[in-house]
């Protein structure tokens, strides 16, 4: 037989097909699947492989899940995968193939069958544009990430949308319009995802100015819209709350706005629903950073200031740091254990413990953690991280930085003392920056983030990425990166279940 195949290549040879060859032949990729096996699952399901292949020198090339024929939903350029892949229910032939740099494809399928699902997995992606007073959304391929237009055009939100937040059952979306002073509030169909008014809207904020963040209680009752009027001497800074009626539509809770000395940045709320933090400034003159801590009445929606509340931004010390800091994006972990706000200024990111009974903050040991950028001192600016986000599954912090870096850079959390330790780095398209915020949606697979490609025209455009499980690295989903409706500028993002 070898002596027949090296006969054929050679007859191959002389008419011009010397690309044949008899290792070309011989090689196929060996696929170690370790998880899942053959059995049932809850969503997300584990798939964790190896591939080798003992005929080709040049090793693996890449590997690929297949969750149905020609569904490929994650892919990475190594010898190893460890990836968690959301599964609706039902039974699924999956398939784990790989290439070698010879030629050569092998593959293992592993039957799963999904009974029950363990989170939620992403349906919808929404993000304002402000320079057109609309919010544009799309429709989530739930098993790869991959997004497509929800076949709406774009809807009117009011003037200068910026910061959107859904409802905990992704039933109902809040827009804060910083140009017209209010509170843009929409019924999302479930099986479209498209938005209607709801009755009233929009709804007032009153005096208040520059709206910087939204946020919905987690009982979906309340929803609060931080306010900065800092520099325009119209009216005080602070915390606006409405009540959620049975039609959506929205009344000022008794006492709002609730008053915070300086403006507002971002806003927080846990996910217990007990405390909502603000990050902000010390006073109308004084840009030092401060984080506001409430106590939220779950009956009433009412906020009352937690005992020594504001707390200071306490900035790090070097030759290169500025001496204030500020947080232009503020989150939770999934638990409500810990606070987490980017310090852009200096290149860190700090985590504040949560006290559970009382809401006071108090840094974890280590915080504030140095961000990615090489430096030539301790603490240097360099990387500038404006957004952050957690994974569902609260395994990983992720910070968008801007800067130097323009990067997004994963940390792995410690559920319990809150440290990070930073495990990979990502890097978008060539030629593009971050410019939105990022955000993960509640299965833990994927986070979504808006940007600028450098570029004539400017483009705006918006990527998304897929969560690997053993490192926090980001692989993008298949599209990305997508346009936004027209190319026009992008600041908010919202995930919805």
């Amino acid at each position: 037989m070898k002596a027949l195949l090296a006969v054929l290549q050679v007859a191959l040879s002389f008419c011009g097909f010397a690309v044949l060859t008899v290792s070309a032949l011989a090689t196929t990729p060996v696929v170690t699947v370790t998880s899942p096996i053959n059995g049932q699952y809850g969503s997300p399901v584990n798939f964790a492989a190896t591939a080798s292949s003992p005929d080709c020198a040049g090793g693996i090339s890449a590997m690929r899940i297949y969750t149905a024929p020609k569904i490929g939903v994650y892919t990475v350029d190594a010898a190893q995968l460890d990836v968690n892949i959301n599964l609706t229910d039902g039974s699924y032939n999956t398939v784990v193939q790989a290439w070698d740099n010879c030629g050569g494809v092998g593959k293992t399928e592993i039957n799963v069958t999904v009974i029950s699902t363990n989170f939620a997995p992403p349906r919808f992606v929404y993000i304002t544009q402000p320079q057109h007073g609309t919010v544009a959304g799309y429709i989530v391929n739930p098993q790869s990430g991959e997004l497509s237009f929800n076949g709406q055009t774009p809807v009117w939100a009011h003037w200068g949308p910026w910061a959107v937040a859904s409802d905990s059952g992704g039933n109902h979306l809040y827009v804060a319009n910083e140009g017209s002073l209010d509170l843009s509030a929409y019924s999302i169909n479930r099986t479209n995802g498209h938005l209607t008014p709801v009755p009233g809207a929009n709804f007032p904020t009153g005096s208040w100015t520059y709206q910087t963040g939204v946020a919905v209680h987690p009982s979906n009752k309340f929803v609060y819209v931080a306010t900065d009027s800092n520099g325009c001497n119209c009216g005080n800074s602070g915390v606006v709350a409405f009540s959620v009626a049975s039609n959506g539509s929205l009344t000022p809770v008794p006492g709002s706005p609730f008053l915070t000395a300086g403006g507002n940045i971002a806003l927080a709320i846990d996910p217990k629903g007990k405390y909502l933090f603000t990050s902000g400034f010390v006073s109308s003159t004084n840009t030092n950073g401060v984080i506001n801590a409430f106590k939220n009445n779950q009956t009433t929606g009412a906020l009352t200031a937690v005992a020594g509340s504001p707390y200071p931004i306490i900035p790090v010390t070097c030759p290169a740091c500025f001496q204030g800091e500020q947080f232009n994006d503020l989150t939770t972990d999934r638990n409500g254990n810990f606070l987490i706000g980017p310090g852009y200024l200096n290149g860190v990111i700090y985590v504040y413990r949560i006290n559970r009974s009382t809401g006071s903050l108090a840094e974890v040991a280590g915080s504030p953690f140095l961000d990615e950028e090489p430096r030539q001192c301790t603490y240097c600016a360099g990387a500038g991280p404006t957004s952050v986000t957690v994974s569902g599954n609260n395994g990983f912090v992720i910070a968008q930085n801007q800067g130097d870096a323009n990067n997004l850079v994963a940390y792995q959390l410690d559920a319990v003392t809150g440290g990070l330790t930073m495990e990979s780095k990502t890097w978008g398209p060539p030629n593009w920056g971050y410019t939105g915020e990022i955000r993960a949606d509640s299965s833990g697979s994927f986070v979504y983030t808006l940007g600028q490609l450098a570029q004539p025209g400017v483009p705006f455009l918006m990527t998304g990425y897929m969560i690997d499980q053993s490192n926090g690295s980001l692989n993008p989903v298949p599209g990305a990166p997508y346009p936004t409706w027209q190319n026009n500028e992008t600041t908010g993002i919202a995930i919805t279940q």
